[in-house]
């Protein structure tokens, strides 16, 4: 879905992050790049920034993270 945000998990550090990307995804954390095509995880996408943001907040916080 173009112009969309996607919640995504890095396959190499496993942080949770958001991007708009349409082709590859760099990670903010460790810096590795990957395709959006090549497997990457993506839990959910939204049409609203708040409403990505919320979940990655309650994704977080269900998995234990701070």
């Amino acid at each position: 879905m173009p112009g969309s945000y996607k919640v995504v998990i890095c396959p190499y550090c496993g942080r949770v992050q958001l991007t708009q990307a349409l082709k590859t995804f760099k990670c903010i954390n460790c810096g590795k790049t990957r395709a959006l095509s090549a497997g990457l995880r993506i839990l959910k996408e939204f049409r609203e920034f708040r409403q990505a943001h919320a979940f990655i907040l309650e994704y977080k916080r269900l998995q234990g993270f701070s």
